[in-house]
Parts: structure tokens; sequence; C-alpha cells
């Protein structure tokens, strides 16, 4: 069987991470994949150097890509109307080019990787135009909320709705937090609605990593709280740095890492952010790392801060299988992935950044709650969210 995987993405993270375990662990090694993404999209280098397939890219116009400069010093409403203004205009070019695109190539079943939803705007139509052309195995992946329409675009949204449930055999949620969302839609066929919770390979506790230590010159008698993720604002950097503060009051052998990175606008934010809240404090930005999690096994503890929009929390599943405790909130999925509140770490409510503090420092001073946190953390992970599992259910969806 040859698989199509069709992609759009603006961000380098959890989707590439997600496309690289599936193809990984497929059960099946006879069967082989194609990747189509859009050619702007930051992480087809870490694609194309951990994956064995043959990737298109391209350059069909794209909504937040094609209007970002042209829009980017107009206020915030008038942005957003004219972004959903503008899917509009572009949605019948869009069309014609994916449904040329996809009847240029062959496969015999596709699965279409959406972010949140409606979210990538070529995805849907890919899942469609499959369809369209006869072939009639598909899936329609979603990997982070559905969000309720504009008023503006809701009679178009209902009828893709409609088209694509038609269209797919199954749509698939990475959690039940995610799946409620998607109910809320009504024109989504609620009976197409499956739950695939995603998985990560696990290594060998014993398997060769960086060091995050040595990297950054952190003197060994430091404690190293890490944080990975996108600097987009709903990933709570600014929560993250007035909770640390109290952290820093008490103890002055902690380091603080955050691993990841953003537009120019979102780095300087983030920069003002830690100014404001932490001072000189220690607080290593390293920007983007390829692989990142292969740094955390340097890492005593992980921090996961997120405001919005989480619907899963791949990073917590990383930290599980590099023995990391974890302290994070309770948005979304990030219960259903961490269990048990104090089980493989601790969440707390979003706007509670004092409980975030006293969470971290309950666990700097208690060494063996950590480790016994962190232990329990990868007996889950290993339990619940293995990359095999992950995509033999994927593999099973496509063979029915």
């Amino acid at each position: 069987m040859k698989i199509v995987l069709f992609t759009e993405n603006q961000r380098f993270g959890g989707m590439d991470t997600f496309i690289t375990n599936l193809i990984e662990a497929w059960p099946d090694k006879n069967d082989s994949f194609l990747l189509i993404c859009n050619e702007n999209h930051p992480g087809l280098k870490y694609l194309s150097d951990n994956l064995d397939i043959k990737i298109i890219k391209h350059n069909i116009p794209l909504s937040w890509s094609f209007l970002s400069i042209l829009i980017s010093v107009l206020p915030s409403i008038l942005k957003r109307f004219l972004r959903q203004i503008f899917k509009l205009l572009l949605l019948p070019y869009q069309y014609f080019k994916i449904k040329t695109l996809l009847k240029s190539v062959s496969g015999d079943a596709l699965i279409s990787i959406n972010g949140a939803y409606p979210g990538g705007e070529t995805c849907r139509i890919a899942s469609i135009v499959w369809h369209r052309l006869g072939r009639n195995k598909s899936i329609h992946n979603i990997h982070n909320y559905a969000i309720q329409s504009r008023l503006i675009i809701r009679p178009i949204e209902n009828i893709i709705d409609k088209k694509l449930s038609k269209s797919v055999n199954a749509i698939v949620s990475v959690s039940n937090n995610c799946a409620n969302s998607l109910n809320k839609r009504k024109n989504i066929d609620k009976s197409k609605i499956q739950i695939i919770r995603n998985g990560i390979k696990a290594t060998d506790n014993n398997s060769p990593t960086y060091s995050l230590r040595k990297m950054l010159k952190i003197p060994e008698d430091h404690k190293i709280i890490t944080m990975i993720g996108s600097l987009e604002e709903r990933k709570g950097h600014e929560f993250l740095f007035k909770s640390m503060r109290k952290v820093y009051d008490k103890y002055n052998n902690i380091s603080l890492i955050v691993i990841g990175t953003g537009t120019p606008e979102e780095i300087k934010k983030i920069n003002y952010y830690s100014r404001h809240h932490l001072k000189d404090r220690s607080v290593h930005f390293t920007g983007e790392l390829e692989n990142a999690t292969s740094y955390l096994k340097d890492s005593d503890l992980l921090v996961i801060p997120s405001q919005a929009d989480e619907s899963f929390g791949l990073t917590a599943i990383e930290a599980m299988l590099c023995n990391n405790a974890i302290v994070s909130t309770n948005i979304g999925g990030l219960p259903e992935t961490i269990g048990e509140n104090g089980g493989c770490g601790f969440y707390v409510d979003r706007d509670n950044s004092e409980d975030f503090s006293e969470k971290i420092i309950y666990l700097i001073e208690n060494d063996e709650k950590r480790r016994k946190m962190a232990e329990n953390g990868r007996l889950r992970a290993l339990k619940y969210f293995s990359s095999s599992d992950m995509s033999r259910n994927y593999h099973s969806l496509l063979k029915v």
C-alpha cells in the first residue's frame, strides 16, 4: 500500500514529531509513504533528515502566509476579518491546485494531518479532493482543537464539514478533550470521530544524549528546569517567568532552560517578559534545537505552562520517557496525558502562578519524590503512548 501524507504547517514542532514516529513505527514494512507539504514549512529539513521518503513541496498560496506581510501593521480585529475573507477568495484556486497535484501522484490511501480545526486550510481540501478522485481510503487527523467558525464564513464552513465527513473513513483526534471540541461542530459526522493518542518511540535509558549542562556550562550543583515549545503566546512563557520569580528568590542554584523559537515579534516579547519578571536571573534561551528531547535526560524537571489550546501535550510524553517529572497547567488534554495529579507530575490551574511555583519548589526540595514521579512517568508512557501502538491503530483504519 502506498500512503500519501498531506500536511500544512507554519511551525516546526509536534506534527513533525508525529509524522516521524508514525512512519518509523509503521507495522507493514512493505507499505511506502509520500509526503506533500507547503514549501515554507520550517520543519521540512527535520523531516527530510529523519525520513527516507519522497517529499513534494508545493507553493499553493495560503492565507496565513500570503497575508502575513501585507496586513502585519493592521489592528488585530481587522487582521482576523481580512484573513477570513481571503480564505474564502483563495478556496476555489486552492481546490483546483490540490486536485491537479493529487491527480499527478499515485496512492492507495491518504492521511491528511491537520493542526487545529479548521486550521490548515489545504488539509481539508486534500481529503475532499481525494474522495472526489475516486480514492476511497483516507483518514483526516486533527492534532489540536476544533474552534467554532466565525459568522461571516459559517455557511461555507458548514458545507466543508459535511463534505469532509462524507469523504473520509475516519476523523482521528488525539485526545478526548480534542474530540469533544469536534463534537461541537454540528455538521461533523460524530460517528466518524475516533481517538488515537499520539505515541513516541521509547529510547534506551543508556542511549547517548546531548548534554545541556555541558552545552550551556551549567554548574554541576544546579537543578535544571526545562521548557520546550514554540514561543507562541498560548504556550505560557510569561506565566512561567512570573512563577519562577518565587523559585529564584528561594534558590540560587537553579537554571531555567527555554527551548524553542518563534517569529521576531515573539522573540522580542519573550525577552521582555524574562527581563521584566526575572531581571538578571539565570535563564538560557537555546532557540530551536533539532531532537530537543535528546537533551532532556540532563534535565531534572519539565515545565508546561500552557495557557490555551493544548489538546494533548506531546512534550509531556517525551519528558516521561526521559525520566523527567512534570509541572504543568491543567489546560485541555494535558491531564489526560499526565494522568493522576501527583503520579507522574503535578498540574495546576492556568491562572495560579503561585501554585505552579510551589509545585516546582516541592519537587526541587524532594529528590526522592521527584525520582518516583519520573519512574511513574516512564512506565505510563511505555504503557499508553508507544509509537508502535499508534501506528498500528492508523494502519488498522486503512485496512478496513
